[in-house]
């Protein structure tokens, strides 16, 4: 419901020429709506600038994953971005993306039984079972 508020509210504001300026807090805040809240604790935009989105990636093998393929990601920011976004930049670091606690137990078996939606048209299973396997990886180390 959110998504569908924002999204209206987007195309009103771009429509009347009021659309905010696509600024860092304003991307931050809009970014769970664009990418998903099972990844908005694992990457954050940093700027949007004459089309190139610059993005934080949190972990290593998904930062290198998106360099190497940035279009699932690039499809699903522009299915929901107000702003164009013709490109996206990846870059690591390691405090990138909001401090979330974990899912639940029953949502990442969930995900990696496949049952779960998450950009499901956008992902393949190789990055299912990474994304998977980061989240385990976290919840191991602690870091919640």
């Amino acid at each position: 419901m959110f998504d569908d508020i924002l999204k209206a509210a987007a195309r009103a504001g771009k429509e009347r020429g009021e659309l905010p300026a696509p600024t860092r807090s304003f991307l931050r805040q809009v970014w769970p709506t664009m990418v998903g809240e099972e990844l908005t604790h694992l990457c954050e935009p940093l700027s949007l600038f004459e089309g190139t989105l610059r993005v934080a990636v949190r972990h290593p093998s998904l930062a290198d994953e998106w360099k190497r393929r940035p279009l699932a990601l690039l499809r699903r920011v522009q299915r929901y971005a107000p702003w164009p976004v013709e490109r996206i930049e990846i870059q690591l670091d390691e405090r990138a993306g909001q401090p979330l606690p974990p899912p639940p137990r029953e949502v990442v078996e969930a995900f990696e039984r496949g049952d779960v939606q998450m950009m499901e048209e956008d992902l393949d299973d190789e990055m299912k079972r990474l994304i998977a396997s980061i989240e385990r990886l976290r919840r191991e180390r602690g870091q919640g």
